[in-house]
């Protein structure tokens, strides 16, 4: 039965803290973690400016971000007595809960799929299975040799014919993607769904192996770049406890793949982050330094008070350390906690059926460098 038969309408399958570990062995786990890794071996030492492929599904994308991005000046937050979290902000996402779909299929519509840049597998055989740990451990893999979970052979049917599919499961992460208009919150589950919804669109082969370098250097920094529109500007509260779940009050994923890009850097090491003249001078550079700048901009004080947990990963020797440390803690801090993804929806793009054997042993092996990482910081 191929994907457009089985389709429904994503929905919640984690109603509690016993369905946890049905979602740590499911194939979205897998599918997600996969997709992060392969994301992070990517960009390894590699700068934002660095000449990258963006192709017309990336050019798409970025289109649909810098839209979304207009829409605030079009509902300034209101007068209001409580100081966080404006009302305006509802009317905003209720902008885009009306225009989702159709940015979602104007994105498909214009862009072709792709041919495969890697060999295609069969469709019969699951996607993870066809990976070899090599790709993720290796930094020296070329993103074309990366997990076989961008192929469009991840799908059994192709855009063309996908139907209501195509664009349902997407337009579900991307309405999840950008806070929640009745708590007036953001956090790391919200990040996730942006980063689920680009998986979906490498599941569908609108994204592919190829266009790994440019999802992390200019689609996650653009989404950033509106996110954080969207924090200030409508003074978004962190969701959780005060932003328990992410290394700054809002974020994860991008000090994971910041910190990858600055491997084997000449002259930048993890001490120099906490820096003013570091951050200002390489902030459009490496990812993980505009996420110290953006901090710096909204919260004053020693850093180490106000950022305690970053200021901790500053005492981390090497670079190669504090990225296999942050997927280790990304895992146990913000996957496997129930406050996180209680809210995450399952569909037949990312499914909550268990993953197939031996797709999660890459994931978990103690072959994996985010297996055997000590805890963050310097040695007490």
């Amino acid at each position: 039965m191929d994907h457009e038969s089985k389709s429904n309408r994503p929905k919640k399958e984690i109603h509690n803290v016993a369905d946890m570990e049905r979602w740590k062995r499911s194939q979205a786990y897998s599918d997600i973690m996969s997709f992060i890794l392969s994301l992070n071996s990517a960009v390894k030492g590699l700068a934002m400016s660095s000449d990258v492929l963006i192709s017309e599904t990336v050019r798409n994308v970025l289109a649909m971000l810098d839209k979304m991005a207009a829409w605030q000046s079009e509902y300034p937050p209101v007068e209001q007595s409580q100081r966080f979290g404006n009302r305006a902000f509802r009317t905003w996402h209720g902008r885009l809960v009306t225009e989702a779909e159709g940015l979602v299929k104007h994105l498909c519509e214009s862009a072709k799929r792709p041919t495969p840049p890697i060999p295609s597998f069969p469709s019969t055989e699951p996607c993870l299975a066809q990976s070899t740990p090599s790709p993720v451990l290796n930094s020296s893999s070329a993103p074309s040799s990366l997990p076989a979970l961008l192929s469009p052979s991840c799908v059994s049917s192709s855009p063309a014919n996908s139907g209501p599919l195509l664009v349902e499961e997407p337009v579900a992460y991307l309405l999840e993607s950008m806070g929640n208009p009745t708590r007036l919150d953001y956090g790391t589950g919200h990040e996730l769904a942006f980063t689920v919804f680009l998986c979906c669109l490498a599941k569908l082969g609108f994204l592919v192996p190829r266009d790994q370098p440019a999802i992390v250097l200019r689609i996650f920094p653009r989404y950033l770049d509106l996110v954080h529109g969207l924090q200030t500007g409508y003074r978004l509260e962190p969701a959780g406890s005060q932003g328990v779940w992410g290394l700054d009050d809002f974020h994860f994923l991008p000090f994971i793949w910041g910190s990858a890009q600055l491997i084997g850097h000449p002259s930048i090491e993890p001490k120099h982050f906490v820096e003013t003249r570091m951050v200002e001078d390489n902030r459009q550079e490496y990812i993980f330094l505009k996420m110290i700048h953006s901090i710096t901009q909204v919260k004053s004080g020693p850093f180490a008070e106000h950022s305690n947990q970053l200021w901790n990963i500053s005492g981390v020797a090497a670079w190669t350390k504090v990225n296999s440390g942050l997927i280790k803690m990304y895992r146990a801090e913000c996957l496997e906690k129930f406050p996180v993804v209680q809210h995450f929806l399952f569909g037949s793009l990312l499914a909550i059926r268990a993953a197939t054997p031996g797709t999660q042993n890459l994931l978990t092996s103690s072959r994996h460098p985010a297996s055997n990482v000590q805890r963050l910081g310097p040695t007490q």
